[in-house]
């Protein structure tokens, strides 16, 4: 029973940590790698597939936050919304 909870938790902060990592991944423009003078006009519209992929990242990690706030310890539920609110404002 102890290593099926072990094994849980594991999952959770495994599946959280990933959506955080390629949340601030996905961040900017498809064409930042490029040299400023040959990247394309690129338009202001956020509705391509990286703003889509990063919203749907978002919500796993809301979802990932609450099934551990009613799990887990509220210290870990704590540092958890912590750490999401840093990736979001430093990576948004």
């Amino acid at each position: 029973m102890k290593v099926a909870k072990v094994l849980f938790r594991l999952a959770l902060y495994s599946a959280f940590f990933w959506c955080l990592l390629l949340y601030a991944l996905f961040q900017g423009s498809e064409y930042d790698w490029m040299e400023p003078q040959y990247r394309p006009e690129i338009s202001a519209e956020n509705s391509g597939n990286r703003e889509v992929f990063r919203g749907l990242l978002v919500f796993v990690a809301v979802i990932l936050q609450v099934v551990i706030a009613f799990f887990f310890s509220r210290k870990e539920a704590i540092s958890t919304v912590i750490l999401f609110g840093l990736i979001i404002v430093f990576f948004r």
